[in-house]
C-alpha cells in the first residue's frame, strides 16, 4: 500500500512537472510574440533575395542580404531577452531544448532548412 508521504511526494512531482511545462509554454509563447515581426521580415527578405538572385542584380542581392542580417540580429535579441527572462530554462540544456522544440511547432523559423522553398520554385 502507498503511504500518505509517498502520495504527497508523487503529487508534488506531478505539480512540479506541470509547472515546468506551463513555464515552457509561457516562455515559448513570449519568444514567438517577440519573433513575429522579425519572422515576417525574414519571409519578405527571402522573397526579395530570391528575386534579386533571379534577376542577377548584385545591388539588390546585397541589399536583400543586409536586410536578412538585420532580421537575424533582431531574432537574436529575442533569444537574448528569453535568456534574461528565463535564466533557469536557459541554463538547463534539457529545458532549453524542449523550449526550442516548442518554438518549432508554435512559430517555425522561416529561414530554417525545412521552411525554405526549393531552388526550383524560383527558377523560371
Amino acid at each position: 500500500m502507498i503511504s500518505d508521504t509517498n502520495v504527497l511526494f508523487l503529487l508534488g512531482l506531478l505539480s512540479m512537472h506541470s509547472q515546468a511545462n506551463s513555464q515552457l509554454e509561457k516562455a515559448a509563447d513570449e519568444i514567438c510574440f517577440c519573433l513575429e515581426v522579425p519572422y515576417q521580415q525574414a519571409e519578405k527578405s527571402l522573397r526579395q533575395l530570391n528575386g534579386a538572385q533571379a534577376s542577377n542584380d548584385l545591388d539588390k542581392v546585397t541589399r536583400s542580404q543586409d536586410e536578412m542580417m538585420a532580421t537575424i540580429n533582431a531574432s537574436t535579441l529575442c533569444l537574448e531577452y528569453f535568456r534574461q527572462l528565463y535564466p533557469d530554462i536557459a541554463k538547463d540544456v534539457t529545458l532549453h531544448d524542449r523550449t526550442l522544440r516548442l518554438l518549432d511547432t508554435k512559430c517555425p523559423n522561416p529561414l530554417s532548412a525545412q521552411s525554405l522553398p526549393s531552388s526550383t520554385e524560383y527558377s523560371e
